[in-house]
């Protein structure tokens, strides 16, 4: 006992010397501004807030990430410490929630990290990029190192117009992590590719040509390592099209306490293996073309047929085909014909009725998450609107989403569900996007 009392003064005073990172006022403020519709579905924030909440509101970023520094050996004291938040806010609306979810994703992050680096080195543990260069810190100064890389990624969107040069440290770091992508498609085969083939074939009378489609969403770090790959070509007009717009977050939401989402997405490596949103579709375009380019540039004398390395968007025949998976009848683009299975769990992230975040997610999740369908496809249905292509009769595109998003409904979700963001081409918080490439043995 006393023992756990000293932790805690520690614990206390280290949360006191750390820099204020939002005044009581600003906090108030925002909340002020927030209180007539709140969250994912546009709920109302009550009227009266009780300050000394607001008070702890501001310091339990610093608090939670605190406790996580602290590293305790112990797996249940380390736990009681991260979630003192959840304690607190316990009972509290869809704002808190917000505020919630991203100390959560980001509380879990660290948390992984420190126990990977504990990890015996025969585990071969993979780091992303960041991981990797800070991984033999000791806790606290790992904490602080990412947050200081985090503030160096942000600094590329604070200004859309300014070029800030990328050190040797991240040119190196981005190179590494572009390699690792590149490498992926050398091989139409292995479980570390990350496409699935879909044989050629006759789908709702439409000749469909064989072709691979992505199994996971497009994620933030692939797409924040194709961002500075722009920077160090000096391609700076293609880069200020790629960018996403993280202030979405808000203007998108404006009666959503989304702030922390929109300081937090993009940049922090915990939302790495998140789907990226908030890009146009040219900048989509504009990855899948770097993809297919930069792949040919490195490997283009190892493979045998070149030209099948071109991804592109998927049109909406073969974003269908796919999430099928083989049966023209499902209705979801995963296993199940109910949004939920025999136990009563939503199997993917969008808003359901009973909560906004009852299906594991006040937001998007991770692109890995549910279970896939039977070709191996996560999130066909749910957690980002993914572009496609709509082929009209007389030949021309029209651009569109399918599958629904971390804030649709039900409905939005289903194959053939309803595609609120038709003839979109702007970038959206909701929209993101996963790549195919058709394969032909033919074109060299």
């Amino acid at each position: 006992m006393v023992n756990n009392e000293n932790k805690l003064n520690d614990l206390f005073n280290l949360v006191k010397n750390e820099p204020v990172q939002l005044s009581l006022e600003e906090t108030k403020e925002q909340f002020t501004q927030s209180v007539n519709s709140i969250g994912k579905a546009g709920g109302k924030l009550a009227h009266s807030i009780n300050l000394k909440l607001i008070g702890m509101i501001t310091i339990l970023s610093v608090l939670a990430v605190t406790a996580v520094i602290y590293g305790s050996s112990n797996e249940n004291e380390l736990e009681k410490n991260v979630k003192i938040s959840t304690v607190i806010l316990e009972g509290n609306n869809d704002s808190i929630k917000a505020i919630e979810e991203t100390e959560k994703v980001i509380q879990d992050y660290y948390i992984e990290i420190i126990e990977e680096q504990k990890a015996e080195d025969s585990n071969k543990v993979e780091l992303t990029v960041i991981e990797d260069n800070v991984k033999e810190l000791p806790e606290k100064e790992l904490v602080a190192n990412i947050e200081k890389q985090i503030r160096n990624v942000q600094r590329f969107f604070d200004e859309p117009y300014r070029f800030p040069k990328l050190t040797e440290t991240e040119v190196k770091a981005n190179n590494k992590q572009k390699a690792k992508m590149l490498k992926r498609l050398l091989k139409f085969s292995g479980k570390n590719f990350g496409f699935t083939y879909i044989p050629s074939g006759e789908y709702e009378t439409t000749s469909v040509q064989g072709y691979f489609v992505q199994q996971t969403e497009v994620t933030n770090l692939e797409y924040r390592t194709f961002l500075f790959d722009l920077l160090i070509q000096d391609r700076k007009d293609e880069f200020l099209i790629a960018q996403p717009n993280q202030t979405l977050w808000t203007t998108e939401y404006p009666g959503g306490f989304n702030q922390p989402m929109q300081g937090a997405y993009f940049s922090h490596p915990a939302y790495n293996e998140y789907p990226v949103v908030a890009i146009s579709r040219k900048g989509a375009e504009l990855y899948c073309k770097w993809y297919s380019e930069e792949f040919l540039k490195k490997y283009k004398t190892k493979v045998k047929y070149p030209n099948s390395y071109k991804l592109r968007l998927p049109l909406e025949i073969e974003w269908k085909v796919a999430a099928q998976a083989g049966e023209s009848s499902r209705k979801f683009g995963f296993n199940g014909e109910s949004i939920t299975n025999e136990t009563d769990c939503y199997l993917a992230n969008f808003n359901p009725e009973r909560n906004a975040d009852a299906d594991g997610g006040l937001y998007t999740v991770k692109v890995s998450s549910y279970n896939p369908n039977p070709l191996g496809l996560y999130c066909m249905s749910g957690n980002a609107a993914e572009m496609v292509y709509y082929q009209n009769p007389d030949g021309t595109l029209t651009p569109g989403t399918k599958g629904g998003s971390w804030n649709s409904i039900e409905k939005e979700l289903e194959i053939n569900g309803v595609d609120r963001w038709k003839g979109r081409t702007e970038p959206s918080v909701n929209i993101g996007f996963r790549m195919v490439m058709t394969y032909s043995r033919f074109s060299r």
